[in-house]
């Protein structure tokens, strides 16, 4: 779903389904995508992510960074509900510091409505070049989407994107078939349906 709203390009080989294919593509269509693999699993009873390396800055990001891959847009539609600037933040921020053309995007959490709601990994106090995304639904932020201050009162999120009903593409676990045809998208809402769209508009800059 997130892959197909930052970059997913809707097709039919049905000619009367070429207009309604055209409405669900994502916010950059056709750009490429490197997916890290965090996987997901259950850990005490939770769902969890099992797969996040205990330092991003050295466990993520190069992978992704590096010649390679040579990605420079980080969407993450992932967090925590602490609201104090951790050692996710700071790894975030330095790696950001030191590759200043690679942008990292958090979701900003679904806690609504309160103030200091937005989680830990939506604190980061670098340069101004990384950025907290909330969901945003007729030009307003979204009653689900979580807000700042942050414990040492920064304004969050600085970022709104539509986050509200986000119909996007649905995968169904088959490689070989259409996975985002006619009655199989799927509607989601979300901070983290807000990110893709957020990073694919970045990536149309």
């Amino acid at each position: 779903h997130v892959a197909g709203s930052a970059a997913g390009r809707a097709s039919s080989s049905i000619s009367s389904d070429q207009a309604f294919s055209d409405d669900f593509d994502g916010a950059a269509p056709n750009a490429k995508l490197i997916v890290d693999d965090i996987s997901p699993g259950v850990h005490n009873g939770q769902a969890s992510l099992e797969g996040i390396p205990d330092d991003l800055e050295t466990g993520l990001f190069p992978i992704t960074y590096g010649a390679a891959v040579y990605a420079r847009i980080h969407s993450n539609s992932w967090g925590s509900l602490s609201n104090s600037y951790t050692t996710f933040s700071q790894e975030i921020d330095s790696f950001m510091f030191k590759q200043d053309d690679f942008l990292v995007l958090v979701a900003a959490g679904n806690s609504g409505g309160a103030l200091a709601t937005v989680g830990c990994d939506d604190q980061h106090e670098g340069g101004g070049d990384e950025y907290n995304i909330g969901g945003l639904e007729l030009l307003k932020l979204t009653t689900f989407s979580s807000r700042g201050p942050t414990s040492d009162l920064r304004i969050k999120p600085e970022i709104l994107c539509p986050g509200q009903a986000i119909k996007s593409a649905r995968g169904d676990g088959t490689l070989n078939s259409n996975q985002c045809g006619r009655d199989t998208e799927l509607t989601l809402s979300g901070t983290s349906m807000a990110t893709p769209i957020c990073a694919g508009s970045v990536a149309l800059v």
